[in-house]
């Protein structure tokens, strides 16, 4: 007897930042007699958007997971330029720090900048970095990706410092996201980029992003109003009010059954951000990443 779940369970992330990308879902196996090799998980392919893409992004790992005060947070910072680059400059909101002295290097969890990247490291002012490269940085669209979710643009995955949220008035009750936030003004979570063509260029390309807000979460140390902590509750408690509700005996159509990318040539991939991608891809099971968890695998 071979018993499959009847629920499609995510099995990996969307393995694009921004725009369109998949994800892989599947039916877990329930029953089965121990001899019975055939009794498999059934695998779909199904569309998913975490957010659009913009000529410069910044995106969070764990888009569900919202950051607070002081927390260090793995980002996606990705952009598609347009001219030549032999440096780039990328500024975080006032209060955000990449390190803690200028020059250290940079906290790199990945990059698609290969073979041009010379060295990351902190600049004067904490919020900023200060990308170098070997030989200069050749536009997106032929030197980023040339397939996959990410084509056309680079992507570095890079760890970074939340700020304060300062004054106390800042904290505001969210009846919308049932939270309380850092209720910013969206100019200090504006993120910039610049291209530098040589050392003296004062930036010949500039690109900006929307960061992202924060939110409180217990315990944290900070010693909210007492009015807005009720405000809070209040919201909360009415968000778990129990309702009346019509349940529905029909049955949803299974997901779509769609086909994983169909690339050929060298698809760059990501280790840790796409658990089961290079796999699926190379059909192989003993892929390797290397540098800065960067896999390439060959598909043709």
């Amino acid at each position: 007897r071979c018993e499959l779940s009847n629920k499609w369970e995510p099995v990996t992330p969307c393995d694009a930042v921004c725009g369109k990308g998949h994800f892989k879902v599947m039916k877990k196996v329930l029953q089965k007699q121990e001899d019975d090799d055939t009794c498999i998980p059934e695998y779909k392919w199904l569309p998913c958007e975490r957010q659009k893409c913009t000529e410069f992004t910044v995106s969070r790992t764990s888009p569900s997971l919202v950051p607070t005060p002081e927390d260090r947070v793995d980002l996606v910072l990705s952009w598609s330029q347009k001219t030549m680059a032999r440096k780039i400059s990328i500024r975080a909101p006032i209060g955000y720090k990449f390190g803690e002295k200028a020059e250290e290097a940079c906290k790199i969890k990945f990059h698609s900048l290969q073979p041009y990247m010379e060295s990351c490291k902190v600049a004067e002012q904490l919020n900023s970095v200060e990308l170098a490269f070997a030989t200069p940085l050749p536009p997106a669209e032929t030197g980023g990706a040339q397939q996959g979710p990410a084509k056309g643009r680079y992507e570095i995955g890079i760890e970074v410092e939340t700020p304060l949220c300062e004054p106390i008035e800042r904290w505001v009750a969210d009846p919308i996201r049932h939270k309380i936030i850092c209720n910013e003004h969206p100019d200090r979570t504006r993120w910039e980029i610049q291209f530098l063509a040589s050392e003296a260029d004062a930036g010949a390309e500039i690109r900006d992003a929307m960061g992202f807000l924060m939110e409180y979460r217990e315990p944290s140390g900070i010693q909210l109003p007492k009015k807005l902590k009720l405000k809070a509750e209040q919201i909360l408690l009415d968000e778990a009010s129990p309702t009346t509700t019509t349940v529905s005996t029909t049955t949803l159509p299974p997901p779509p059954d769609l086909k994983p990318h169909a690339e050929v040539g060298w698809v760059l991939c990501m280790g840790d951000r796409d658990p089961g991608y290079c796999q699926d891809r190379s059909g192989q099971s003993n892929v390797i990443c290397g540098w800065e968890n960067v896999c390439q695998v060959r598909t043709d």
